[in-house]
């Protein structure tokens, strides 16, 4: 798989990267009707996975979550791109990391999501390649995890097949559904230690996410 990326500056025009099939943009205001005809197209099966989705958000939810993406950004605490098929530039999904630090090391914890029509195609495993190829590839101090549903096979498969590798399952307890979680994490040469801190990660109690403001 061959792609290409533009400048990595937050003011540049043009994408953040293009693969064989995707174009990839930071996120921002401009996406907010395509990501919200998105989730509405694939409610159901996205409430099933994630918390944000368990009501419907509002077209002003939705565009408060695309709005505040460059502050975020620029403040390195969550870095979001809205996914989209070439050459019509349609949009199929979200992908995101976001920065925490603790004392071992800069965590990014990716999460993802695709539209229901678009599932079974590899396109969100081509956009986490291009992702951990291009922002996150392996370096010394950088750990890069994400966790999953585990009855959520395809977001499992997406993970193992995107360039994650399988740590362990767990319980969150502190997550209101008590479900059976599953780690993956970028494989490295200390890939125990690094198991131990993503799970730390995966079940301290999430810190309030800043708020645009008004």
């Amino acid at each position: 798989m061959e792609w290409t990326t533009s400048s990595q500056d937050r003011t540049a025009v043009g994408p953040a990267a293009v693969t064989q099939r995707l174009r990839l943009d930071w996120l921002g205001p401009q996406h907010a009707a395509a990501v919200h005809a998105a989730i509405r197209a694939s409610h159901r099966e996205l409430a099933a996975w994630l918390p944000w989705a368990r009501s419907l958000p509002s077209l002003a939810d939705t565009a408060a979550f695309c709005a505040e993406a460059e502050a975020l950004r620029a403040e390195v605490i969550d870095y979001r791109l809205a996914i989209s098929l070439q050459p019509a530039a349609e949009l199929v999904g979200i992908i995101s990391w976001r920065v925490g630090w603790q004392r071992e090391a800069v965590l990014n914890e990716v999460g993802y999501w695709i539209r229901s029509d678009c599932r079974a195609r590899g396109l969100m495993t081509e956009a986490l390649r291009c992702v951990l190829t291009t922002w996150l590839a392996p370096r010394r101090g950088r750990i890069v995890f994400l966790t999953t549903d585990a009855r959520n096979l395809p977001s499992r498969r997406v993970a193992l097949h995107g360039g994650l590798s399988f740590c362990r399952t767990f319980r969150a307890e502190q997550d209101e559904t008590s479900r059976q979680k599953c780690l993956y994490a970028q494989p490295t040469e200390s890939f125990d230690a690094v198991q131990e801190i993503c799970l730390r990660a995966a079940l301290a109690r999430p810190r309030p996410r800043p708020r645009p403001r008004r």
